[in-house]
């Protein structure tokens, strides 16, 4: 019985976090009344330092020349992004954070665990 109460509760808790941890909505644009929601998602945390490993240091982002032909693309059209830096930006994202954010992570794990 306590199993069937703890799914039934668990997508209320968890939804929120999903909606203000940066997937779904950009992390800059998030209304303040929210903020204590979005600093209390560990989705939040795991997301930023994902995707500043992924695209802090990555250089120009060259286009693919075949995808081009197929979709007769010019070149400006069919490169959405030129580097990693521009990603980070539309996300929201401030660059070389990926550190604090997996400490803040591991804070939250050990503080929800106990």
């Amino acid at each position: 019985k306590s199993i069937a109460i703890a799914n039934s509760i668990v997508a209320p808790i968890i939804m929120p976090f999903l909606l203000f941890g940066g997937l779904y909505q950009n992390d800059a644009n998030t209304p303040y009344w929210f903020y204590p929601v979005k600093y209390l998602s560990w989705i939040r945390y795991g997301w930023t330092a994902l995707m500043t490993n992924e695209f802090d240091r990555m250089g120009e982002i060259e286009c693919d020349r075949k995808a081009q032909a197929l979709t007769n693309y010019t070149t400006a059209e069919s490169c959405i992004f030129v580097d990693g830096q521009q990603i980070l930006d539309v996300y929201g994202i401030t660059p070389g954070i990926w550190f604090p954010n997996i400490i803040a992570n591991l804070i939250l794990g050990i503080g929800l665990a106990l």
